[in-house]
């Protein structure tokens, strides 16, 4: 086989390599994606009624929107997480995850699961060595609820769904 065949073939194994990493990454994307999608319950009529009260009072007088675009904005369903650093939640408590998601999310409650889910894809990780992801999102679950019934910096604005609190113009909640 001569030089020049031979280069061609390595070349033609470091594209295919290329592309295989390439498609390999992408495919991870989508497994996370699909990972949140599934951690997002399912969406009853009260679920919808609870959905278009809150985005009512965050939207001021707006005239609020069709049911099934409010759900879809509050738990997420249909909207990619805000993008950030692949740690930047690292180290942090469950508090100041959550509330860092929350703030870029610019007002929008999201779904305890939603909210764990979004933390461990960036890097957030509990004290524990042997907990897992079912163990961090049931830890976010029980910790953002007894922080909202102590009315401390979460609020608890429908079943497993939690903002920040509402500021009026005069500071209050």
């Amino acid at each position: 086989m001569s030089g020049t065949a031979l280069e061609k073939i390595k070349t033609e194994i470091g594209q295919k390599r290329e592309e295989a990493a390439a498609l390999k990454a992408e495919m991870d994307q989508l497994e996370r994606v699909a990972n949140m999608l599934q951690a997002i319950p399912d969406s009853s009529p009260s679920d919808l009624e609870m959905a278009a009260k809150v985005l009512r009072r965050y939207s001021g007088d707006a005239p609020p929107v069709s049911v099934p675009v409010e759900v879809e904005t509050i738990i997420g369903a249909k909207e990619s997480l805000p993008k950030a650093t692949q740690d930047d939640l690292a180290g942090l408590t469950i508090l100041e995850a959550a509330t860092k998601i929350l703030r870029e999310r610019h007002g929008e409650p999201a779904h305890f699961r939603q909210l764990a889910m979004a933390a461990i894809s960036r890097g957030y990780r509990s004290g524990r060595k042997d907990s897992g992801d079912k163990q961090v999102v049931r830890s976010f679950a029980q910790t953002l609820q007894r922080i909202a019934k102590s009315g401390g910096a979460i609020e608890r604005v429908g079943d497993g769904v939690f903002c920040l609190p509402f500021k009026t113009k005069d500071g209050e909640s």
